[in-house]
């Protein structure tokens, strides 16, 4: 993806979006690419953007985390500036899931 997307035709629209660990993958993509993402129960990078060689300032910018409350998956390290949690009545995984985040949404 991140070797792809600076090929791509210059006034195409992408957006990436990914769940879990595809949205961690997504959050890298995006802040090393600038192509924006928008990611759903994802770990975040902000403690691990030194081994992806990505800065605050891409991770404040690129990538847009819906976070559930209670998800221990989305508890993974700091989330981005650009962020926007969402309530969930569950606790654990059940929090996790996406359907349920649709639902909310």
């Amino acid at each position: 993806v991140v070797l792809y997307l600076p090929g791509t035709a210059a006034g195409s629209k992408v957006v990436l979006t990914g769940h879990s660990l595809g949205g961690g993958l997504g959050t890298i993509a995006a802040a090393s690419t600038g192509v924006p993402a928008i990611v759903f129960s994802a770990p975040n990078a902000i403690m691990s953007r030194f081994k992806f060689d990505i800065t605050m300032a891409t991770l404040d910018v690129w990538p847009y985390s819906i976070i559930p409350k209670h998800d221990p998956v989305a508890m993974i390290d700091k989330p981005g500036i650009l962020n926007q949690g969402i309530e969930c009545s569950s606790d654990g995984m059940a929090c996790h899931e996406l359907g349920r985040t649709q639902c909310e949404l």
